[in-house]
């Protein structure tokens, strides 16, 4: 017994010390891991809720209202679309396309495609 009460204070220590430092900087999100800008991919969803061929059949009307070519990426869930804009584009200019698509009658919704991490 006498052997383990120095070893306490220590592994405590230990344990604190972890804590502090896992809570400092977050897990990278996949796009960052592999250097694909989370600003540069937008989650977009039609009224219609139109499948991937269709939207993909859209991308030349959609880079036109946006003023950036757009990228086809994958289909997501609920009938929604991740979408690229070029690399290099700014965080700006992504967010400037994004209102102008925001006018577009035919689009739901489109947001920012940034990685969720749980704490």
């Amino acid at each position: 017994m006498r052997l383990l009460r120095p070893l306490v204070p220590v592994a405590f220590l230990a344990a604190s010390l972890t804590g502090c430092m896992a809570t400092e900087s977050p897990a990278p999100t996949v796009r960052e891991v592999v250097g694909i800008p989370s600003s540069q991919q937008v989650m977009l969803r039609y009224h219609d809720g139109r499948a991937e061929q269709a939207a993909r059949a859209d991308l030349a009307r959609l880079s036109g209202i946006a003023g950036l070519v757009l990228e086809y990426v994958r289909p997501m869930s609920g009938q929604a679309h991740v979408m690229r804009f070029p690399s290099g584009t700014s965080a700006q200019e992504v967010e400037q396309a994004m209102q102008r698509l925001r006018t577009d009658p035919a689009i739901q919704y489109i947001e920012s495609d940034r990685g969720v991490t749980r704490q």
